[in-house]
């Protein structure tokens, strides 16, 4: 059975249970996820709305955007949970086998790349929501705001996923500049994620 196919309750219990494997790669991609599915629920319930007739166009295109990245991540979830099985395999290698180190480093780079994915997926989700802010309307803002800050926490815990794993790449060099380009997401996404929040929390607090 897939990771993804999962009830809310075995995911949650499973990821709760003295089991390596979900981890915290694919509780991101599952945060990620539901903030790409409130951003697309924003966006369908403001189209038919007299009010926002100017923008169903837009809409129309970001409804499908956060659909294919809910796909996405969903997908990740599975991936993150089969390469996070392997390493874990491997791990399990005797250290006196030679060939240990190689299909270590393997299994490491393999591990990455979901959560790296992941992140790349949920700052476009971001800048979905972050749009959405001033589009949709203002019933869906708690929505909106719901969703910007579970990419935020999705983002920084697709961060943590793969630096546990570069950390330990003998290329340095390649480890460097998968770090360095997560770091200009985190610099540029986790306050624009917290600035939508902002904004809708200072929309509701003025219009009580």
């Amino acid at each position: 059975m897939h990771v993804s196919n999962m009830s809310c309750r075995v995911f949650a219990q499973t990821l709760a249970a003295r089991v390596s494997n979900p981890g915290g790669g694919s509780a991101a991609a599952l945060a990620g996820a539901l903030g790409c599915a409130l951003a697309a629920m924003s966006a369908g319930f403001t189209c038919g709305k007299p009010a926002y007739i100017q923008h169903e166009p837009r809409l129309a295109i970001l409804i499908t955007q956060a659909d294919e990245l809910r796909e996405h991540l969903l997908t990740l979830i599975d991936d993150d949970a089969h390469y996070l099985k392997i390493l874990m395999q491997t791990y399990q290698l005797p250290k006196s086998d030679p060939a240990r180190s190689q299909r270590l480093q393997t299994a490491l780079i393999q591990a990455m790349q979901s959560p790296f994915a992941m992140m790349h997926d949920i700052c476009r989700a971001i800048d979905m929501l972050d749009e959405l802010e001033s589009i949709c309307t203002p019933m869906l803002l708690s929505d909106v705001a719901s969703g910007a800050l579970l990419c935020r926490a999705a983002l920084e815990a697709a961060w943590y996923n793969v630096v546990v794993n570069t950390r330990l790449f003998h290329d340095k060099a390649y480890a460097q500049s998968i770090e360095d380009e997560c770091e200009t997401m985190m610099r540029t996404y986790v306050p624009r994620s917290e600035d939508v929040a902002a904004r809708v929390r200072a929309y509701m607090k003025g219009s009580s």
